[in-house]
Formats: structure tokens, sequence, C-alpha cells
């Protein structure tokens, strides 16, 4: 009798723990589904930037009101002032345009290369990428050192690649949030609402030439905006005056 008794408890122990283990795999497995669906409704909230972002590029490149605003080097920039209802619309939005020595493919692979930021940034600390969506597309945290002010720069930014069929590409940035790019004391987070670089083969030298358009609208909680709008056009022409410097040495 007394094994017939521990026979049925140790059936029924085997009962309730397989129960046990049931309930604990479906729970795991929900925990896994709702991680799965937070990871692709965080993915399709990235990408619905990205697409508001190449909109609001189009509408602002492509619409009047560009100002030549001077040149150095073989760079040339422009200004633009945005309408009021435009978020940081007293930073103005700045297009510069140059020529480099490397092709169109190299300069793409350089750009989006976040080890090699340095090379080409003097202000830069340093990119890390902390998070990849797709091949051409990433988040990256960006932090920089500028000249005249008492606290560092950061950036969170949301960069795609676009590789057009005539053998350009578009370079979207745009400013987002990531839990791997917290706010920092010591740092004022800065935003890039437009950043966009469009990379063309020079068309007298394709193998060995790029044309370099880039359109940048930045706002810089601390800084004056009549100081932001003069630095952004130094900064704009001393991109593209320091990349080819960079691709030079590299050759």
């Amino acid at each position: 009798i007394d094994i017939f008794r521990q026979l049925k408890e140790t059936w029924q122990a085997g009962i309730i723990i397989n129960d046990i283990v049931r309930r604990v795999e479906e729970m795991l497995g929900n925990i896994a589904e709702e991680e799965k669906t937070s990871e692709i409704n965080k993915a399709e909230r990235y990408f619905n930037e990205l697409d508001n972002a190449r909109k609001l590029a189009d509408s602002v490149i492509l619409s009047p009101g560009w100002v030549e605003a001077g040149s150095r080097e073989g760079v040339k920039v422009w200004k633009k002032c945005l309408p009021k209802h435009f978020y940081g619309s007293s930073y103005s939005c700045v297009k510069a345009v140059a020529e480099i020595d490397m092709n169109a493919n190299d300069f793409v692979d350089y750009l989006m290369d976040s080890s090699k930021v340095t090379e080409y940034n003097k202000y830069s600390i340093g990119r890390v990428d902390i998070a990849s969506l797709d091949p051409f597309t990433k988040i990256v945290w960006n932090k920089t050192s500028p000249p005249l002010t008492r606290k560092n720069f950061d950036f969170c930014t949301l960069m795609n690649v676009d590789c057009r069929e005539n053998g350009s590409f578009v370079i979207t940035t745009h400013a987002t949030e990531h839990a791997n790019a917290p706010i920092l004391d010591n740092y004022i987070r800065s935003e890039i609402i437009l950043g966009v670089t469009i990379v063309e083969p020079c068309s007298e030298d394709p193998e060995n030439r790029a044309t370099i358009t880039t359109v940048n609208h930045i706002v810089s909680p601390g800084i004056p905006a009549i100081v932001a709008n003069k630095v952004s056009l130094k900064n704009a022409i001393d991109f593209l005056v320091d990349v080819q410097k960079a691709a030079t040495r590299r050759k």
C-alpha cells in the first residue's frame, strides 16, 4: 500500500512539475514575443523618422530662398532662413558644394565608417555605432568639443545611405533617441534636424573624383542663434576642406 501511495504521490508531483514547466515556458515565450514586437515597433518608428527626414530634405533643398554666403578653397556655401513654424527656425540652414579627390563609392564608405570621423573632423571626440537597423541604416552617437564653448556637445543620430541608379548616393542624418545614448550632465545634446550629403561621381573623372553637396540644419542649445549661424557657415566649409585633405593623405 505504501508503495502504491508513493507512486501516486510521485505521479501527482510529476504532473505538477510538468504544469509548472509548461507555464514557465509559456511565460518565457510570451516575454520573447513581446520583446520581438517591441523591437519591430522601434524599428518602424526609426524608419518613419527617416521617411519624414527625407520629405523635409526634399522640401528644403528644392524650394527657393538660398542665398550665396561665401567660398573658400574650392567650397561654396549658401544659407537659407526657414519658415517660423519650423522647429529651430532661428538657426540657418546651410548648403555647401565642392569636388573632392575620392570616388563616390569610397567617399560613402569613408563617411559611414564611424572609426574614421576624427580623420576629417578636428572637433570630434569620437563617433560610435549603437544600433544597426539594416545594412544601410544605423544609429550613431557622436561627441564633439567645439571651440569657445564651456561644455562638449553630443548627437544621437539616425544615419542612412541610399544608393541611386545613376551611381550617386544620398546620406540622410536626423536627430533621434536611443537608450544607448543617454543624456549626459557634462554634454549639451544638439540635434541634426536635417542632414543630407549628396555624393555624385564627377562627370569629368568619375573613377577618382566626386561632387559633394551637404545640407545641414542643426539646433545647438546654449549657443545664441546669431553666433551659431556664423559658425555653421564656417563649419560647412571646414568639413569639405578637411575631407579633401583627408582624401589626399589617404592616397
